[in-house]
C-alpha cells in the first residue's frame, strides 16, 4: 500500500526508495555486514553461548567495599557495566576494526578504513575522573579513593567458586 501510494504521488521518491533498498540488499549480501536498520535479522541469527566462567568486579570506595545491594538494579548495572566496557574496550576496538575492514574490503572500500576511527581517545586518568564523579552521584557522598578488583568465578554445584586471587585493575588511577 505504501509503495503504491508513493509510486502514484511521488515517483522520484519511489525510485530513490527502491534504489536504496536494492543497494542495501546488495551491500548486505556482498559484505555480510548489516548497514541499515532495514535488515536487523542478522543480529539474531547466531547462537548465544553461556560460559561457565563469570567475571565479577569489586569496587572499593574510600577503603570500603561497595555493597551493591544498597542501590537499585539500574544504578548497580551502570556502575558494573561501565567498568567492564572500559576494561575490554581495547580488545573490542581491534575486533570491530578487523571485522569491518574485512567486510568493506569485499566491496573495495577497505583502503579507506583507518584504525584510529575505531579507537577511543580517552585514557585511564580521564576515565577514572569521570567514573569517580559518576559513582559519587550514585552513592551520595564524596569519593576520594577508588580501587577496582576483578576476579573470575566458575559455576560448580549451583554456586560460584573463585579462581585465583582478585586482581587489582590498573585502569582506575586514584590515590
Amino acid at each position: 500500500m505504501f509503495l503504491k501510494e508513493l509510486y502514484f504521488n511521488r515517483r522520484t521518491t519511489f525510485y530513490l526508495f527502491i534504489f536504496f533498498l536494492l543497494l542495501t540488499f546488495f551491500v548486505n549480501y556482498k559484505t555480510g555486514a548489516i548497514i541499515t536498520p532495514v535488515n536487523l535479522f542478522g543480529m539474531f541469527a547466531g547462537g548465544f553461548k553461556i560460559s561457565d566462567t563469570q567475571t565479577v568486579y569489586r569496587l572499593v570506595v574510600n577503603d570500603s567495599t561497595l555493597d551493591y545491594t544498597k542501590y537499585s538494579y539500574f544504578e548497580r548495572d551502570l556502575m558494573l557495566v561501565l567498568m567492564g566496557k572500559y576494561d575490554n574496550q581495547a580488545e573490542w576496538n581491534k575486533t570491530v576494526f578487523n571485522t569491518m575492514k574485512k567486510s568493506f574490503s569485499k566491496v573495495g572500500l577497505g583502503g579507506i578504513m583507518k584504525e584510529e576511527m575505531y579507537s577511543n581517545k580517552i585514557d585511564d586518568i580521564v576515565f577514572t575522573n569521570w567514573y569517580k564523579n559518576f559513582v559519587q552521584k550514585i552513592v551520595g557522598y564524596p569519593v576520594k579513593k577508588l580501587e577496582l578488583y576483578k576476579q573470575n568465578y566458575i559455576w560448580n554445584s549451583e554456586k560460584l567458586i573463585p579462581q585465583g586471587a582478585p586482581q587489582k585493575q590498573s585502569f582506575i588511577v586514584t590515590n
